[in-house]
């Protein structure tokens, strides 16, 4: 596992960062992008949970 080449998104974004180089701009589009389909999937799931946990409360 820890040898693996293959690494989650936030992980292969930082690896940009590098003395000298400079890629915050990319770096920064990058991480907010990754953010969006988490973002989604909670306000999502907290619109079910809260349905589903109110249906038996209504008579």
């Amino acid at each position: 596992m820890l040898s693996s080449t293959k690494a989650p998104v936030t992980v292969a974004l930082l690896k940009l960062l590098n003395p000298g180089v400079q890629f915050y701009p990319v770096m920064a589009a990058g991480l907010v992008m990754t953010m969006v389909i988490p973002v989604i999937l909670i306000v999502i799931g907290q619109h079910h949970l809260e349905r589903g946990l109110t249906f038996g409360a209504v008579k």
